[in-house]
């Protein structure tokens, strides 16, 4: 390889570095807002509850979704927003992993979270690249560990 091929190549590398790092920090700006913040404690904090034998959705959960479904919206399209971003090759996904990836792991443990995503998923197709990014996630070789997730 030539000497310009090398500095063409390097030159290439560096502005990819760059374009992730842009990336990164856009999602992160977006995670900042107080709404979304609080979108995220919330999932953080019921991440391991069940549905119970009949499968419906807790009072706890169905008064969250009601107060708050444009911001629950927002959140998870920020993510399927990260999807788009790893499937066009802006980030990878080990900088996914270790930067988001324990949000979309907190998703997967909520267990009411994902049946509304399923039920609504259902209704009206529209969680596509949500649910893209949990099966990327879950087939990913990262040092990040995924639970399974079941739409």
């Amino acid at each position: 390889m030539g000497l310009t091929a090398l500095i063409a190549l390097k030159t290439y590398m560096q502005s990819r570095k760059v374009e992730n790092a842009k990336a990164i920090l856009e999602i992160r700006k977006m995670f900042a807002t107080d709404a979304n913040k609080e979108i995220h404690q919330h999932i953080n904090d019921h991440k391991s509850n069940g549905l119970g034998k009949d499968m419906q959705f807790s009072k706890e959960f169905t008064e969250f979704w009601d107060k708050n479904k444009l911001n629950i919206y927002d959140y998870l399209g920020t993510l399927e927003l990260l999807n788009i971003y790893v499937q066009a090759g802006i980030i990878d996904m080990d900088d996914f992993a270790h930067q988001y990836g324990y949000r979309l792991r907190n998703i997967i443990r909520y267990e009411e979270l994902l049946k509304k995503i399923e039920y609504q998923n259902q209704v009206d197709p529209g969680w596509t690249d949500l649910i893209e990014l949990m099966e990327l996630a879950d087939k990913s070789k990262t040092n990040y560990k995924y639970p399974k997730y079941k739409l």
